[in-house]
C-alpha cells in the first residue's frame, strides 16, 4: 500500500490555501483519516457537525447509490473515492471500470494504469457498456469457482493464502440512466450487488434522473447516498427522508442497511489536484 498519509498532504491542498468561496466545503485532505490510513479500501466521504468524520470500508460494500440534482455534489464525491483509492492503492491493488454516457466527467482520468484490461480510453461509453459488464460477470464466474475449488470464502481469504493477489474492481457508473435502461445490463448489475462483495467487485451508481420506475434496482444498494433532491416524490424512491431539503453545497444523508442514517458534509476535491494525483501516481 501506498504511503497514503504523505501523498494526502504533497498532492491536496488544505483549508488554508482554498478561496472564500471553496471554503464553504470541506476539503478532502483535511478528512484523510490518520486512524484508518493503513486500510486500504476504507475511503473518508464527509464530517459531522464539524467534528466527526464519516468513511467507508468498501472490503465489505458491494454497492453504494448516489442520487441528487445536477450541481450538488455527486460527481465530486466520485471524485473522492476514486481519489482516495488510487492515493491508498497501487495498480495491481485495485482496478476501475469507469461506465459514463457522456464521456465528460470521469475523462480527467484518461490514461491512468487502474482501468479495468487497460484500454486507451479510461471511460466506457454507451455502447460497450454490455460488453465490459459481460466480461466482468465472467470474472465474477471464475473467481467463484477458484474460491469454492480451493474452500475459500472471500477475496480476503484468497489473498492472504496467494503471493498472486486479485486486485478489487470498481465499476463506477456516472449519470447511469441510461445504462439501466437496457434490461440486460440491469440483470448483470442485479447480479454485482447480490454476489460482487466476496468476490472484490463493487458498484458505485450515480444518476439525477427519475427514479420512479427503479426503486426496487435502488434497493439492492447496501448503502443510498443522497445529495439535495428535486423534489419530495425523489427523496421516497430511494427511501430517504430530507433528502429534499438538503442544502447546495455538499450536504448529504447516508443510509445503510445495518449501520442507520446520517447527515453529513462531503469533502471538495479539486480539477488540478485530481490532475496532480493523475500524473504522479495513476500512472505508475
Amino acid at each position: 500500500m501506498r504511503d497514503y498519509k504523505g501523498l494526502c498532504n504533497r498532492l491536496l491542498v488544505s483549508d488554508d490555501t482554498l478561496t472564500e468561496e471553496d471554503k464553504r466545503f470541506y476539503h478532502l485532505k483535511d478528512i484523510c483519516m490518520e486512524e484508518y490510513h493503513n486500510r486500504n479500501l476504507v475511503v473518508p466521504i464527509g464530517r459531522i457537525n464539524s467534528k466527526e468524520n464519516v468513511f467507508l470500508d468498501f472490503s465489505s460494500v458491494s454497492g453504494l447509490f448516489i442520487g441528487g440534482a445536477t450541481g450538488t455534489g455527486k460527481s465530486i464525491m466520485i471524485d473522492d473515492i476514486i481519489v482516495s483509492l488510487i492515493l491508498k492503492n497501487n495498480s495491481h491493488d485495485v482496478k476501475f471500470v469507469f461506465l459514463e454516457p457522456y464521456s465528460v466527467e470521469l475523462g480527467e482520468y484518461n490514461g491512468i494504469n487502474y482501468i479495468y484490461n487497460n484500454p486507451k480510453e479510461s471511460v466506457t461509453k454507451e455502447k460497450k457498456t454490455k460488453t465490459i459488464l459481460m466480461d466482468i460477470l465472467w470474472l465474477m464466474e471464475i473467481r467463484t469457482n477458484i474460491l469454492m475449488e480451493n474452500h475459500f470464502s472471500s477475496i480476503k481469504s484468497y489473498n492472504r493464502s496467494n503471493k498472486e493477489k486479485w486486485p478489487h474492481l470498481f465499476i463506477i457508473i456516472d449519470e447511469g440512466f441510461k445504462v439501466i435502461r437496457n434490461y440486460d445490463v440491469q440483470v448483470i448489475l442485479d447480479r454485482i450487488l447480490d454476489c460482487g462483495e466476496p468476490l472484490g467487485i463493487h458498484l458505485i451508481y450515480a444518476t439525477n434522473a427519475y427514479l420512479k420506475d427503479y426503486s426496487s434496482f435502488i434497493n439492492k444498494f447496501k448503502y443510498r447516498m443522497s445529495f439535495d433532491m428535486a423534489s419530495l416524490e425523489q427523496a421516497k424512491y430511494i427511501d430517504i427522508k430530507k433528502a429534499n431539503w438538503l442544502k447546495d453545497n455538499g450536504e448529504a444523508i447516508i443510509k445503510g442497511k445495518d449501520t442507520g442514517t446520517y447527515k453529513f458534509q462531503a469533502p471538495f476535491v479539486s480539477s488540478e489536484e485530481i490532475q496532480k494525483v493523475v500524473l504522479e501516481v495513476g500512472k505508475k
